[in-house]
């Protein structure tokens, strides 16, 4: 089994039925120990951004553990997804997970051309970052006046400096040490 348990490096750790499920065959025991980090990061943060039904999210480094549970979260909630990243496979994987818009991480200005494009002028309710600073203030400039800008596993910019960029902008950080 693998989920949520007190004491996990003890010899032996007693959990709730509710927080653990049988391991399926086909994932390695480093993989499940991942699911539920990067479920709980997911749900956290886009919990926070109070995405909804029809609403755009912006996933970064969307094929990522974390990412890719948000993309899924995302997709669960009935929400539309830009999901980026890298190499070409990366978006071929995204788009069998139901990614409709892609952007690049590669580099900052086509992320933006392409992105704006993608959008074709409305904006995102939500940013979920996992990324470096060079993507955080485009990203910002995608989001609507009441949107949320998430970040997951990573510590950026300082939520002051990022709130003054975007009107009634909130803000939250999620990150599992």
């Amino acid at each position: 089994v693998f989920g949520l348990v007190r004491a996990p490096m003890a010899t032996v750790a007693h959990a709730s039925a509710l927080l653990v499920v049988p391991k399926p065959s086909a994932v390695s025991f480093a993989e499940a120990s991942t699911l539920p980090v990067a479920w709980g990061l997911a749900h956290v943060v886009l919990g926070h951004a109070a995405l909804q039904a029809g609403e755009r999210s912006v996933v970064h480094a969307a094929v990522g553990s974390a990412g890719l549970k948000a993309v899924e979260y995302s997709n669960w909630l009935c929400a539309r997804v830009l999901g980026s990243a890298g190499a070409p496979q990366k978006h071929r994987q995204l788009r069998s997970v139901g990614v409709e818009w892609l952007g690049s991480l590669r580099d900052t200005s086509m992320f933006v051309l392409g992105a704006g494009s993608l959008l074709a002028g409305r904006r995102s309710h939500a940013v979920v970052n996992s990324l470096s600073s060079s993507f955080i203030a485009p990203s910002c400039a995608l989001l609507c006046e009441s949107g949320s800008f998430e970040e997951m596993g990573s510590r950026g910019w300082a939520p002051q400096r990022l709130s003054a960029m975007v009107a009634g902008m909130s803000y939250g950080s999620a990150a599992f040490d």
